[in-house]
């Protein structure tokens, strides 16, 4: 008897039925993952079992399958018991491999000489000769536990390597004997800066940081060398000397004068440049310089106009005369003509400077610390310069373009702002008295108030006195100190009279003296003359530094200040 098979997947045949259930429903029942892979194979085992048939109302047939009445038929059933997954392709290995590599390099954010040698050591689209192409690994995880622990490996090597030139170690330990604190790497030379086509600037920014750093300047996120070895990851070498500096930049261990760029740590173009160096060393010494200047004391600034100056040429301020009070126009009347004028003052510009050079000697001696000092020293000098300068205006009481003195000296009293008492409550306040009593040239008060009280080092303290006491200083009543804060003292070295003082008004309020800088530089100029067939350099093996400063002042309005000229 030949079995049928029905729409249920049941077929009879020599006594035995056999049941092959629905591939996605058996599937489910074990793996959701397996169900949804149609290409997956069934494994059974056959068991005979008697089998009762179930009609689709949910009643049972009796006594065969398609027959109400016969007995039970064995039947023929198969179970699943493994789902085994069709073998993976060769290109779709590559390709999943493909995709591991690059999630991880992207994970480990290595540099990227590093990156490039993994990619090319472990690419799963190589030939199968190569010995990390996909082809030897059965599976996309062996071949991906196999890559971790060769970047595990990378990672390692590079951390023994920063430990080397920054003198710490990647696990917290101390240098070995080949390195040093100091970043360098003893017995193989220190860590190149590889200056080429595309890493020029890099290079010279990383030597200029580590030149900075030797002269003690400041590090400032914006300066653009700092923003620049951060941003591409460069550690700049730690210099204990500029003989070291020197060395390592020219290769010239010997500081004969001989460059030798196989052995310097900056190339350009497979050559070294002299000029970065020199230039290096240029720049951080302007920048402590004019660190160390902005340290002097410049209290000048505070009462004084200051204008850029586009050459050297007599600077001519014109201040225009003041008119009175405005006339009364009758009506149908005719308005009258204010006649006006004008007073000129000048001041020329002068230039300051000096030559400091830097012997051979000096640097095979690895003198640092009295170079390093050389900017400072000049500071120091160009504080001192501009203070005196400006001080000076005071002390020597020029004359105006009308031929009088800024200050009346007992002789001359037209301008009404001289005093000869000794500094007191009594005579600041008749100071001050004086300034708001100044008139325009239409003679109509001005009103002016002093602003600050300019003493020398011995009056300091009485100054203070007078003018932060909440209660009248000396005084055995309890009467309220009036001249609290009215004016700031400001202690002038430069004052060598121990008992002369002065006031002066704000700037905003008169501008009474003015300081111009040509072309708008307010800190020194700090040149380098370096070309080695020319000058000293060639003639007595050094380095000269030229420092310059151009500018000039003068008074503009006498009106705003007030000189106690004591006696004795």
């Amino acid at each position: 008897m030949r079995g049928t098979t029905g729409h249920n997947g049941v077929s009879s045949g020599s006594g035995l039925i056999s049941i092959a259930w629905p591939l996605q429903h058996t599937l489910c029942s074990r793996s959701k993952e397996i169900c949804m892979n149609d290409e997956s194979v069934l494994v059974g085992t056959t068991l005979d079992m008697p089998l009762v048939p179930v009609r689709e109302d949910g009643g049972t047939v009796h006594p065969a399958v398609g027959h109400d009445d016969g007995p039970a038929i064995p039947v023929q059933m198969t179970t699943v018991a493994e789902v085994a997954p069709k073998p993976q392709t060769s290109a779709h290995l590559q390709i999943e491999c493909a995709h591991i590599l690059i999630e991880r390099l992207a994970e480990r954010a290595l540099p990227a000489p590093v990156t490039r040698k993994v990619r090319a050591q472990w690419d799963p689209m190589a030939p199968s000769a190569t010995a990390n192409s996909a082809a030897p690994w059965p599976d996309a995880a062996t071949y991906a536990r196999a890559l971790e622990a060769a970047l595990d490996a990378e990672v390692e090597a590079l951390d023994a390597l920063r430990g080397m030139t920054d003198g710490a170690t990647g696990n917290g330990m101390a240098p070995t004997s080949r390195t040093s604190g100091d970043g360098l790497v003893r017995g193989h030379g220190a860590a190149r800066v590889e200056v080429g086509q595309t890493g020029l600037a890099r290079g010279r920014a990383a030597i200029q940081v580590a030149m900075d750093r030797l002269f003690g300047v400041r590090e400032h996120a914006d300066d653009p060398d700092v923003a620049a070895v951060r941003s591409a990851g460069v550690r700049p070498p730690r210099w204990l000397g500029l003989r070291e500096a020197y060395v390592q930049v020219t290769g010239d261990a010997g500081v004969t004068g001989t460059i030798h760029p196989g052995l310097s740590i900056a190339r350009e173009a497979n050559e070294v440049t002299t000029g970065i160096l020199n230039q290096a060393l240029l720049n951080s010494m302007t920048k402590r310089l004019v660190q160390d200047y902005d340290g002097q004391p410049q209290d000048w600034r505070k009462f004084v106009s200051i204008r850029a100056l586009r050459d050297f040429k007599t600077q001519d301020r014109i201040r225009l005369h003041d008119f009175g009070t405005l006339s009364t126009v009758a009506e149908g009347g005719a308005y009258t003509n204010l006649a006006w004028d004008d007073t000129r003052e000048t001041y020329a510009p002068v230039k300051k400077g000096n030559l400091v050079v830097v012997t051979r000697e000096a640097i095979l001696n690895d003198d640092l610390d009295a170079i390093r000092k050389i900017p400072s020293k000049l500071a120091i000098a160009a504080g001192i310069t501009i203070n005196e300068f400006v001080y000076g205006l005071f002390t020597g009481n020029p004359t105006m373009a009308d031929a009088t003195k800024i200050f009346d000296d007992g002789t001359q009293t037209a301008h009404g702002n001289r005093l000869t008492s000794a500094l007191s409550a009594t005579a600041l306040q008749s100071a001050m008295t004086l300034m708001m009593k100044q008139t325009n040239t239409a003679g109509k008060r001005l009103n002016l108030r002093p602003a600050y009280l300019l003493v020398p080092p011995d009056l300091l303290f009485t100054s203070m006195t007078l003018v932060s006491s909440t209660l009248v200083p000396g005084s055995m009543n309890n009467d309220a100190n009036v001249l609290k804060g009215a004016v700031e003292p400001l202690s002038v070295a430069q004052f060598t009279d121990v008992t002369d003082w002065y006031v002066i008004a704000d700037p905003r309020q008169i501008e009474t003296l003015e300081i111009g800088f040509v072309g708008g530089r307010e800190t020194p100029d700090l040149l380098m003359q370096d070309a080695p067939l020319e000058g000293q350099v060639f003639t007595n093996d050094q380095i000269s530094f030229k420092v310059r400063w151009e500018f000039g002042g003068g008074w503009l309005d006498y009106r705003g200040a007030v000189w106690s000229q004591v006696a004795g």
